[in-house]
């Protein structure tokens, strides 16, 4: 989301927080209520979902594997690397 757009989504949930205080001043002249209410509650949730999408691509970038997965400690076939070769494997 551009700057543009996210200040405007900005502008429509500030006119909400005024209508949900009860300060109808600031409202925008000839605007009914509900549409101020509407407008805000979209623009709130347009505001949530970039966020929580930067949030995801961000995570996404920190996560990484650990170990070789679960097969690698049941599946005697997998290819030994570390501390494997050094154990003893069979009868001893």
């Amino acid at each position: 989301m551009d700057n543009r757009t996210r200040e405007k989504y900005r502008a429509r949930v500030r006119v909400m927080l005024h209508l949900l205080e009860g300060h109808r001043s600031r409202l925008p002249a000839g605007k009914p209520l509900s549409t101020a209410l509407a407008d805000g509650m979209a623009a709130a949730q347009a505001l949530g979902f970039d966020l929580l999408t930067r949030e995801a691509r961000a995570m996404a970038g920190r996560t990484t594997a650990v170990g070789r997965g679960v097969e690698a400690l049941f599946c005697p076939s997998a290819a030994a690397c570390g501390i494997e070769r050094s154990c003893p494997t069979g009868d001893a």
